[in-house]
């Protein structure tokens, strides 16, 4: 477009124009360009929708898988909290049964109580000695399980005292840890590691029976031969 003198327009505008003709010209683009841009909006607005709706389906299917599986989560937790807590329970009424007093296993996390602690869980796992007089157990993921559950309950407990400023139930906490330190592993921890190798090493091999494999092979032969 060739610019020369000003032409006067709509609304008391000017466009610079040569001929009425080129300010005709000018406004039918710029009326064909709104309805372009009207119908633009309107299917920009209905793709918006539909992205709208998608993605709002999208983020509620996904919320409510990770509801499913926040929830098993939730129960997976709480059946390991609770098979934890009645080993403890078991730990403590062994205890009872054994110093036949009414302490709580707070009582017991102490140096004086250390080896009854420990005389307690090698009933429980079941200890025995085999032909060559080691010590082995029963059921060694026991002692795996128990071992790691006393130091989570002396650090509850240290804490408890912590807070409370009692200095007699720190230093009892920290004498079982001490012992328990020097001793857990060579007198239970390196025998119940012993005793899994050894069922996982004398756990027998299941192999199919001869009859399984003759019907098998009855049932491979009458099937036809699969095509190229």
């Amino acid at each position: 477009m060739h610019y020369g003198s000003p032409v006067q327009g709509m609304d008391n505008g000017y466009v610079n124009a040569e001929s009425d003709c080129e300010v005709v010209c000018l406004m039918d683009t710029l009326e064909s360009n709104t309805v372009f841009m009207k119908i633009f909006l309107t299917k920009s607005y209905q793709i918006c929708a539909k992205i709208s709706c998608s993605g709002l389906s999208s983020l509620t299917s996904l919320f409510n898988k990770e509801k499913q599986q926040l929830k098993q989560i939730e129960i997976t937790e709480t059946r390991r909290i609770a098979t934890r807590v009645r080993l403890l329970a078991h730990l403590l009424k062994q205890l009872k049964m054994k110093m036949n007093n009414g302490f709580d296993l707070s009582q017991f996390l102490t140096g004086t109580y250390y080896d009854a602690v420990v005389e307690a869980i090698e009933e429980m796992a079941g200890l025995y000695a085999d032909e060559r007089g080691q010590r082995c157990f029963a059921r060694p993921s026991l002692i795996i399980s128990v071992g790691n559950l006393l130091i989570k309950c002396c650090q509850v407990k240290k804490g408890i005292a912590i807070r409370d400023q009692c200095e007699s139930d720190i230093k009892e906490a920290d004498r079982f840890v001490s012992l328990y330190n020097s001793d857990w592993s060579n007198s239970m921890s390196c025998p119940s590691l012993a005793s899994m190798k050894t069922k996982g090493c004398n756990k027998p091999v299941e192999l199919p029976s001869t009859s399984d494999l003759l019907k098998l092979n009855m049932y491979t032969e009458e099937q036809p031969p699969s095509k190229a």
